[in-house]
């Protein structure tokens, strides 16, 4: 059996053994997606919505992110600052306790637009957050952000200019109440702040799987809850179920490798028989070593003439597969092209056939790019059966779980 087959066959097993169950098949293809996730909290936390839940929602979520902000400042190190216009949990006297706020009238708004002001310069670094929980009412003076990664990360400068952002438009004069709440798959730290900076501090990290998963789990028990909310329950109790077993671990990075290859081969063999059938002229290189001693996951593919004709082939947060031509120093010199994540294996090929005509589009010219439009599409793979035993069928067939399983590939929070 083949290393790919291997792999295949503990990641069937694995999901064999965790079923989704009173999950619908149509939730699955819909959910695992950062918007879909981000959709079903605005509404679960909206105490105008029709889930049942009133207010309980926001207040939970609010119960939860305060104590995580105690549980923070108390650890060694200090992960979280605790301010006057932090929420409080518990007997300490610095911070606003929940049950001071009335949230019945609180709003939940989605794709919240955050400038600076209303000066021209103002707009520099506008923002959208992912969610915002307001009550602005002078006896409440709740600003609440909640910005969600589910499979990816935060971006360069991105909660940083929140912060200032918010400071600047809803300071102490009209938000008594200011809170941050980070959310990923399992509660990690964002990446672009540097551990222990005041920003950083100021950002309460809860994971899908976490606390979330327990706060939706409790709020599903209540007469009156909607049946979506039951839903959401059970999906975030089966992605807890998957992510606590230990065979996940290293699973997703496995994966990730073993796609990339299976990818770079078609890669180099669309790419030389395209340029008359020439072995060798493209070439795969050897995998490097990354940080901590791991393999990395991408792969490149560079061409007999040399550097200035170079690839780079990785998976993409969402799963999908990125390839993008680099410059002999190693920087990024087009835009990626994508393969879209999730299409049957034979589909896949194609569109790496497609991607392969690009590629020489890229790097000979839209002339040379015509002309191979004329020749006839890949062989390789062509039978159903052959298509069967790619990973890339594998991945068609259990698109959410296996989506589920790369992004447990990120370590586990600290």
């Amino acid at each position: 059996m083949t290393p790919d087959a291997n792999l295949a066959t503990a990641i069937e097993k694995l999901l064999d053994d965790h079923p989704p169950s009173g999950v619908s098949s149509a939730t699955l293809r819909r959910c695992m997606n950062e918007t879909w996730f981000s959709d079903s909290l605005a509404w679960v936390l909206d105490p105008s919505a029709d889930h049942g839940l009133g207010s309980a929602g926001l207040e939970a979520f609010c119960h939860a992110v305060a104590k995580a902000r105690a549980d923070g400042f108390h650890a060694k190190p200090r992960r979280y600052a605790r301010y006057g216009h932090h929420l409080r949990h518990g007997n300490g006297k610095t911070g606003r306790l929940v049950s001071e706020l009335a949230l019945g009238n609180a709003a939940s708004i989605r794709e919240f637009y955050l400038g600076r002001g209303v000066k021209r310069d103002a707009l520099e670094g506008v923002r959208y957050c992912d969610l915002v929980l307001l009550d602005l009412d002078r006896d409440d003076g709740l600003f609440l952000v909640v910005e969600n990664k589910l499979l990816g990360h935060d971006h360069p400068g991105q909660l940083a200019g929140y912060l200032d952002a918010i400071k600047k438009r809803y300071g102490d004069s009209k938000s008594r109440t200011r809170e941050f709440a980070y959310i990923t798959l399992r509660g990690g730290p964002p990446k672009h702040l540097e551990r222990g900076s005041a920003a950083a501090r100021e950002w309460v990290c809860l994971g899908w799987v976490g606390a979330l998963e327990a706060l939706v789990a409790s709020l599903a028990q209540r007469k009156r809850a909607h049946e979506a909310v039951r839903d959401l329950a059970a999906l975030l109790g089966w992605m807890k179920g998957l992510a606590e077993d230990p065979r996940t671990q290293g699973l997703g990075d496995a994966l990730k490798r073993a796609l990339v290859d299976e990818a770079c081969e078609a890669m180099v063999a669309e790419l030389n028989r395209l340029e008359k059938g020439s072995e060798g002229r493209w070439t795969a290189l050897d995998r490097a070593m990354g940080r901590h001693g791991k393999l990395v996951p991408h792969r490149l593919l560079r061409h007999a003439e040399g550097g200035k004709r170079r690839l780079r082939i990785d998976v993409l947060p969402s799963a999908s597969l990125a390839v993008q031509s680099l410059t002999a120093s190693g920087r990024t010199k087009h835009e990626k092209l994508i393969v879209p994540f999730g299409a049957p294996a034979s589909q896949v090929l194609n569109l790496i056939d497609v991607t392969a005509r690009d590629v020489y589009g890229l790097f000979f010219g839209d002339e040379v790019r015509r002309r191979l439009l004329s020749r006839s599409p890949r062989t390789r793979y062509q039978s159903v059966e052959a298509a069967r035993q790619s990973l890339f069928h594998l991945v068609s067939r259990r698109r959410a779980q296996v989506q589920l399983l790369l992004a447990l590939s990120d370590p586990m929070p600290e």
